[in-house]
């Protein structure tokens, strides 16, 4: 049934729904949130943002109304009929033992809310004010910290300076610190569980120990990088921890006095710095494709494909191992030309008074 529904839900969804479909994932959200949080910072304006969450989203939709819309986009009744005998007269049950800010932008926020919360309702759905969270970023040249008053039926939305958007965490102030401090700790908390098992069993080839590693860590400590703006304080601290992880496998202790370099070619691993870079690189060519696309309302159509700078190129050699990465980085075609126009149409679509609209 899946399989029959999915050609259908491509034609209808929207570009900027990218859940559960082919070639897109949370990494798109996060990149244009992030961004959206960039231009703002450049164009020294102001940005509020309203994290929403619905109270049981999938068990409150009105079914009838799910029906109705299916049929309404061409979905065969014949799909209809069977999705219905999986959900009418179905339950189930559980055996248990025994501040001040500009009033016009805090104006539009409440009314964008409270339009959200109407449309909600006529879904049967229901907006979950308690876990509901009020953003705000300032302006670099006005960085005072705003509490803003919004209610959302009677009750007054918390106002936060960090937020975990998807699994990344985001910040007010655009420090990825809170971000690199999670991801350090999962990965450190994924590696732990690991180590007696696999890293330190002595029965286990090195290779096999890397092809873990790179599976379950690297992902895990790198989740999202394809969006991070990072420092060289940043790429420092990971770094470190990188190299914790593989001297720990390799048995290679302090009074070894091996340098990292060493310890990288010993591990046939790479940098951190070049991780993050290859999968920008990576990400960025997925997404430069000849048709035309849209995140989140901003839209862009390319003309022509152009390669990496020599900069790149030559910055991801230095810091990578040699290997077949020295034939596949060659290979790796970027559309600049669409980055730059997404990147404009980011700028051109930032509201003067502040509120993105379109997020």
């Amino acid at each position: 049934m899946n399989n029959r529904l999915k050609p259908l839900a491509e034609k209808i969804l929207p570009e900027n729904q990218t859940g559960f479909r082919p070639t897109r994932g949370t990494t798109d959200m996060i990149f244009t949130l992030r961004q959206l949080q960039e231009k703002c910072r450049e164009q020294y304006q102001p940005l509020y943002m309203a994290f929403i969450d619905l109270t049981k989203a999938f068990d409150s939709v009105s079914r009838e109304l799910l029906w109705n819309t299916l049929s309404t986009y061409g979905c065969p009744p014949k799909y209809i009929r069977i999705l219905r005998l999986l959900h009418d007269g179905m339950f189930a049950t559980a055996l248990v033992n025994n501040g001040t800010t500009d009033p016009f932008q805090k104006r539009k926020l409440q009314r964008i809310l409270n339009a959200f919360n109407k449309a909600y309702i006529s879904l049967g759905l229901i907006i979950n004010s308690k876990k509901t969270q009020i953003l705000y970023q300032p302006s670099p040249n006005d960085p005072t910290r705003r509490e803003l008053s919004i209610k959302l039926g009677g009750t007054t939305l918390e106002n936060v300076d960090h937020f975990p958007y998807l699994g990344s965490h985001l910040s007010s102030n655009l420090d990825l610190s809170a971000e690199s401090q999670h991801r350090l700790k999962c990965a450190g908390t994924a590696f732990g569980r690991l180590r007696n098992r696999i890293f330190q069993d002595h029965d286990i080839r090195t290779d096999t120990k890397m092809a873990v590693y790179n599976a379950v860590v690297i992902p895990t400590l790198l989740y999202a990088s394809e969006t991070w703006t990072t420092y060289r304080r940043h790429l420092d601290t990971l770094e470190k921890f990188h190299q914790r992880c593989l001297r720990s496998i390799l048995n290679i202790s302090w009074e070894d006095r091996r340098t990292n370099v060493s310890v990288l070619k010993a591990a046939k691993a790479t940098s951190i710095e070049a991780h993050i870079i290859k999968s920008q690189l990576r990400w960025s060519g997925l997404h430069s494709h000849p048709q035309p696309f849209q995140y989140a309302g901003y839209s862009a159509s390319p003309s022509h494909y152009s390669k990496p700078s020599r900069a790149i190129v030559e910055r991801y050699r230095g810091h990578h191992s040699p290997g077949k990465d020295d034939f596949a980085i060659q290979h790796v075609v970027l559309n600049l030309e669409v980055v730059l126009e997404v990147v404009l149409n980011l700028e051109a679509m930032l509201a003067p008074e502040g509120v993105l609209t379109r997020i």
